[in-house]
């Protein structure tokens, strides 16, 4: 093979070749080969159609990286370009890319758009399983964004059926039909079921990342205050104390917008068990309208803020590739592969 290489060809032919090549022959055989000696080492010419080969021989005894590749290879053959060559086909390696731990990209976090009516964009999600308590496993919780007025319903199980009827009959009657709902990627919101019913209201729908809490941060940060609460009262009776820390969690202000759910959603505070006085108000029904005018009118949505430092990544080359990998975050056992192919 090593007759017909034009780069073998271009390089006997050059008048300051920076290989020593020599026709050595071959162990054990009567044919002679080019090799270089520059190195004081007899280094074979590897022909254009065979470099591939000796590429895998060597790399995929260990999987080694680029240099390394490089360091195994220049020291027993030798061709033109070697270093490119190595260094293209290692970073191609598809068992290399699948197993090795590389940099990952890292997005920059993404802003929900700042929704301007109340119970228009709803957050879903579900905790548990909880300790049983009359019949109840789970707590199927609903936050709107606008008023961050939080919503909780025992459920006996997580089933797309319990879930989509809790909405129907619990959410809907009370609040409307939102416009658009941001939820994790379970199984019961990604059913059949939940497609069909927000295709027949006329639901829009966002999903959060995957083992990226963060992406539904509202109803993880009030899944974290409710369930403190609930753990605070120290009874397995979950279901009894539930009322009373929502009508809490409803009752605190919010110190980015500086009032409280209750008020975003009724035009004023709530009471609760601890109230002395009572603040009576205008009996006149005209004058009430108005006042709850004014005051719905001049509550403005904050958007919200991330208080977290976040070092960002992408890599230049993602978006002229073809196929990437997706990472899997979840607990895996040893010696299984980390990820799996996505075409685009």
């Amino acid at each position: 093979m090593q007759q017909g290489d034009d780069e073998l060809k271009a390089l006997l032919s050059a008048t300051n070749p920076t290989l020593q090549l020599k026709q050595l022959r071959m162990p054990g055989s009567t044919t002679e080969i080019y090799c270089d000696i520059s190195t004081g080492t007899v280094r074979p010419y590897v022909p254009h159609a065979l470099r591939r080969n000796v590429f895998l021989a060597v790399h995929n005894l260990s999987q080694t990286g680029i240099r390394a590749t490089a360091k195994l290879i220049s020291k027993r053959f030798v061709w033109t370009f070697m270093n490119k060559d190595i260094r293209s086909w290692t970073r191609s390696c598809i068992p290399c890319q699948r197993v090795k731990i590389k940099r990952h990209t890292n997005s920059a976090l993404g802003y929900f758009k700042v929704s301007d009516a109340r119970f228009h964009h709803l957050h879903l999600d579900i905790i548990g399983p909880l300790p049983p308590s009359q019949g109840f496993s789970y707590c199927f919780t609903a936050i709107d964004r606008f008023s961050s007025w939080p919503e909780a319903y025992p459920i006996s199980d997580m089933t797309a059926e319990t879930v989509a009827a809790t909405v129907i009959y619990e959410w809907i009657p009370r609040f409307g039909v939102p416009g658009l709902i941001t939820t994790d990627q379970g199984h019961q919101f990604e059913s059949h079921l939940s497609r069909e019913l927000c295709a027949c209201l006329g639901i829009s729908k966002v999903r959060a990342t995957p083992y990226h809490l963060s992406s539904n941060g509202l109803v993880e940060h009030t899944h974290r205050s409710l369930k403190s609460a609930l753990m605070a009262h120290t009874t397995p009776r979950w279901i009894q104390v539930l009322p009373f820390v929502l009508l809490g969690l409803r009752s605190v202000i919010k110190e980015d917008i500086n009032a409280t759910a209750a008020k975003l959603v009724y035009g004023t505070t709530i009471h609760i068990p601890s109230d002395f006085c009572q603040d009576r108000g205008t009996n006149n029904v005209s004058e009430f309208v108005q006042q709850l005018k004014q005051t719905m009118h001049n509550l403005k949505p904050v958007p919200t803020s991330s208080h977290g430092r976040k070092t960002v990544f992408v890599h230049p080359e993602l978006f002229q590739c073809t196929h990437v990998f997706l990472r899997h975050d979840a607990l895996r056992k040893p010696l299984h592969l980390p990820t799996m192919d996505l075409s685009l």
